[in-house]
């Protein structure tokens, strides 16, 4: 659990979707309250899942008061009261994480998505409050009959927002949920460290290799500094890989070559997955590597564009 995430507000909370993520997240150690439009509705929804799941941590409020006691926001609230529940609770959403889970369904094409002129809804939420809340979107794939069973959920989500930080929040959320398995991970390109620490928060340990002496031994520091002790450091040419530690679950390359190098996909273990920027210079795609027996398979997953990764099987230096 995120350390500076405690209490969750689910606006919208007694709906199905809502109602889901509260059981989830208050099984995962955080504190729920379901906001509504009006007190008594809050606590009616969250006596309904009490009286179902004794165990849950949750409470009921109002919108606006649920959102001030909350470290992080979602709202799970049909698109057509996204706008006017969003002023009722602008205020209290300043310096905080807001998770969109509105779909722009507009009565009577509900069946057909039909977007705003901001491009989306999570767009259009963020153009909405301005700069001082940090949106994102995420969740609207998952469907609200999983939520409220107890089986393990298998399947991605998508998570979008301008901010970084915003971002990986919402991807410890999303661990939170069940949705990512514990995994050996290689991580090529340590850097400062931060994604580094990212992903052990997310994996059972982490390989990590720097050809800079100076950034490995700084992350190195900082990281074991704030007790991060599933990582190993090594400072070496990454595009060898590390064999004497292989096979990994999941490998990850933070910098980009032309082709991705054999060596690493060698030491992908059967079911693993390896994600890589590849490409030119100028152009270059986010692709997703999945093992399975001695097949590859291969999915582009964007356009973006990384540092070049150096070493004997990427670029000159």
């Amino acid at each position: 659990m995120s350390d500076s995430i405690k209490t969750i507000a689910i606006l919208g909370g007694t709906g199905d979707l809502g109602g889901g993520l509260a059981r989830q997240w208050s099984r995962a150690g955080y504190t729920i309250v379901i906001g509504s439009r009006t007190l008594e509705k809050g606590q009616e929804a969250a006596a309904a899942l009490l009286t179902e799941f004794p165990d849950l941590n949750v409470t009921g409020l109002d919108n606006p008061a649920a959102a001030e006691q909350a470290d992080l926001v979602v709202l799970t609230v049909p698109f057509a009261h996204q706008l006017s529940t969003l002023d009722s609770v602008k205020h209290a959403l300043i310096g905080k994480v807001l998770i969109d889970v509105t779909v722009p369904l507009v009565p009577p094409k509900v069946g057909t998505v039909q977007m705003p002129a901001s491009g989306s809804a999570g767009q259009q939420a963020q153009d909405h409050l301005g700069e001082d809340v940090f949106v994102v979107s995420a969740f609207q794939n998952v469907g609200a009959m999983h939520l409220q069973e107890d089986h393990s959920i298998a399947c991605d989500v998508l998570v979008t927002g301008n901010k970084r930080a915003a971002r990986d929040t919402v991807i410890t959320l999303i661990e939170a949920l069940g949705l990512k398995g514990e995994e050996r991970v290689l991580e090529i390109g340590t850097g400062s460290g931060y994604q580094t620490a990212i992903i052990a928060e997310l994996a059972r340990q982490v390989f990590t290799i720097e050809r800079l002496n100076n950034l490995s031994r700084k992350a190195q520091k900082i990281l074991e500094g704030l007790n991060y002790m599933k990582i190993v450091f090594k400072m070496f040419d990454g595009t060898y890989g590390w064999p004497d530690q292989a096979p990994f679950d999941a490998i990850l390359i933070t910098a980009s070559a032309r082709e991705i190098p054999e060596s690493l996909i060698k030491q992908l273990g059967d079911g693993g997955r390896l994600v890589a920027p590849t490409g030119e210079a100028d152009k270059q795609k986010l692709v997703l590597l999945t093992k399975s027996g001695d097949r590859v398979s291969r999915r582009d997953l964007c356009d973006c564009k990384f540092v070049p990764l150096i070493g004997k099987y990427g670029w000159s230096q």
